[in-house]
């Protein structure tokens, strides 16, 4: 089999995408809030927590990434068609160019000036900003167009247990 389809324990790559995306995900959001306080506070400790993090993302956003292009190409595989896919695609493959970016320039405003927490905070804000969008257009494919899910049949035990529907008179 293709080796990006499967990983060395036999699970296709693709299923690992859904486990993978969270953690670039949490860690950049709070990114820029641990640059902001070190920025804030002069703490050159929680700048380099900060930068710890940051190189965490980076690593996470290239598995993310490679896990991604295995269900995209699953995801056509099943049909749905390029189009679909293509804004979240875009998007997410500048996201590890963008933090490596981010990182390198990081690292140089840690040795060669005085505001390179400032540096980081400005930057971690804008990638929150790209990671809401990736992030939303996923799960718009998930959510919305049924990427990536098995189909779901109602569980025998079920019937009978429906909500009733949500009314708004008093």
């Amino acid at each position: 089999m293709d080796k990006l389809k499967e990983s060395r324990h036999g699970r296709p790559v693709a299923e690992l995408h859904p486990l993978v995306v969270h953690l670039p995900i949490g860690v950049l959001l709070v990114y820029p809030f641990l640059e902001l306080a070190a920025a804030i506070l002069k703490r050159r400790d929680v700048a380099m927590v900060a930068m710890g993090l940051l190189g965490v993302a980076a690593i996470a956003t290239l598995v993310a990434t490679t896990t991604g292009e295995a269900a995209y190409m699953e995801a056509e595989a099943a049909g749905f068609g390029h189009e679909l896919l293509e804004s979240h695609e875009e998007l997410a493959e500048k996201l590890p160019w963008m933090v490596l970016a981010l990182l390198a320039a990081r690292v140089y405003g840690a040795l060669k000036t005085s505001f390179g927490a400032w540096i980081g905070a400005i930057g971690g804000f804008v990638l929150i900003a790209v990671v809401v969008q990736v992030g939303h257009s996923g799960g718009k494919l998930v959510y919305d167009h049924g990427v990536g899910v098995k189909a779901v049949q109602r569980a025998p035990d079920a019937q009978g247990h429906e909500r009733e529907p949500h009314s708004t008179d008093p």
